[in-house]
């Protein structure tokens, strides 16, 4: 039996440069079954931006008889348009969707494949593999698998202590490639979760996948897939991509000590640290095991909005934080997002004014995009406030146009605003002084370079 995992390429996707990561997704469900199939390939068609006809050439070549796509909200289209050109080319290959949207709209991807996984897949992937050898079919009671006429039952796995390690050695490209288009101090890279799940409840972030209980690997754990990514695949950087990192402090100050007697690693923290969970004896201990920089999801710089998106978050905790992690010479990204439905102009002002007073190295600014599954996303569909109620953005999160109609600003003032933001934090002397001297490595300036100039030729900054 030979399977096919596809993360696929958004062909409209921005030309706004981000980092890439292997899709750790189909990683993990290709380590759980690896050794259960006769050959298994996991294909990053998103990082080798392969367009539909040349994904199509792969799977004609590989010929697989179990070709699963992970999709999201930005790969959705694509991931139809695939699936049925293969149900036209190659009917007899069991077609198999995972992911968030389906994870979200089971029902609706049965039009378009033969199961749906919901939920976590590994557990769920291993029973399809196992059943379809026996040739027997696949029960409805199942969770994680939707067939149809069965149930939907979320699948999610409690002991993320037994989950496989990653199936790298089945990857195309390659690892090591990933670190080309990294913000890297040290090679080679790899992405590492330490963590499943995030206890907060943010109405506007998506945790149809793993859901809101906070389930920790213990640090035995993690330093052991430390070493096997050291001694493997020669890794010297490590990208934590917890949604939160430090939540357990006591956990992550273990993880960091066997960290420390593995090899001195560069380690970037830039999914999630949450300005409440740090202090400046963690701090100086991520400085020590090499955290060279990290994120921290701010959000909004008005205090009545935080309270409106349920983010349990104090504005001086975020001053006091990005202040000890420059004192540490951490580099800091601040996430903020603007045109929430119920902002106006003065509120976008107070974050942009907020980001320049904490001063974080760098500012990502998002233009708010409700993601299906949320509170806000159901709010916004309910009063009839969504411009598009697919739940899909084909073109990428960095876009200019807005998402929602918002009551209090036109779509037009909502892109000055949105280029403002951008414009006015970055392009004063001062911050592209502090930029450059924060720099670790050539290789981290090549990366900036890359994004700045991806940046400076969007639409996002020439908008006034």
């Amino acid at each position: 039996m030979k399977v096919l995992l596809l993360a696929p390429y958004p062909i409209n996707l921005s030309n706004v440069a981000t980092t890439q990561y292997p899709p750790l997704g189909l990683l993990y469900i290709g380590g759980a079954v690896k050794d259960a199939v006769e050959s298994l390939q996991i294909l990053d068609a998103n990082y080798l931006c392969l367009s539909v006809e040349q994904t199509m050439e792969r799977i004609r070549s590989y010929h697989p008889d179990i070709l699963g796509i992970s999709i999201n909200v930005v790969t959705a289209h694509i991931a139809r348009i695939i699936a049925q050109k293969v149900r036209e080319l190659r009917p007899n290959i069991k077609l198999i969707a995972g992911g968030p949207h389906p994870t979200i709209f089971p029902k609706e991807w049965l039009d378009f494949f033969d199961i749906v996984m919901v939920g976590e897949g590994e557990r769920p992937f291993q029973i399809i593999i196992d059943l379809l050898k026996e040739q027997k079919p696949i029960p409805g009671d199942i969770p994680g698998i939707y067939v149809p006429g069965g149930e939907i039952i979320k699948s999610r796995n409690h002991d993320v202590d037994s989950l496989p390690y990653p199936a790298y050695d089945h990857l195309v490209p390659s690892l090591q490639s990933y670190s080309k288009k990294a913000r890297t101090v040290k090679s080679n890279m790899a992405p590492i979760l330490t963590s499943r799940g995030c206890p907060y409840g943010c109405v506007f972030c998506d945790k149809s996948v793993h859901g809101q209980n906070f389930r920790p690997r213990t640090a035995e754990s993690v330093i052991a897939e430390v070493k096997w990514l050291h001694d493997t695949y020669g890794v010297r950087q490590l990208d934590i991509l917890d949604d939160n990192f430090t939540f357990d402090m006591e956990r992550a100050e273990k993880i960091l000590d066997g960290i420390m007697q593995i090899d001195h690693f560069a380690i970037n923290c830039q999914n999630g640290i949450r300005a409440d969970r740090t202090t400046e004896n963690l701090v100086q201990k991520m400085k020590k095991a090499g955290v060279f920089r990290v994120g921290i999801g701010i959000e909004s710089g008005n205090r009545d909005i935080l309270k409106k998106l349920n983010k349990s978050l104090n504005l001086d905790d975020v001053l006091k934080a990005i202040k000890i992690f420059r004192k540490a010479n951490i580099t800091v990204q601040g996430y903020f997002i603007v045109g929430f439905p119920y902002e106006t102009e003065k509120d976008i002002m107070d974050t942009l004014q907020f980001a320049k007073k904490a001063n974080p190295h760098f500012a990502n600014f998002s233009n708010f995009f409700p993601i299906v599954g949320t509170p806000i996303y159901k709010e916004l569909y309910d009063k009839g406030d969504l411009v598009n109620d697919s739940g899909e953005v084909e073109d990428g999160f960095f876009r200019l146009n807005s998402h929602i109609k918002n009551t209090y600003i036109s779509e037009n003032r909502m892109k000055k605003l949105y280029s403002k933001c951008w414009r006015s934090f970055y392009f004063r002397p001062a911050k592209i002084i502090d930029i450059l001297v924060h720099i670790h490595s050539f290789k981290e300036l090549q990366w900036v370079i890359r994004i700045g100039v991806s940046m400076l030729g969007s639409r996002i900054l020439k908008s006034s």
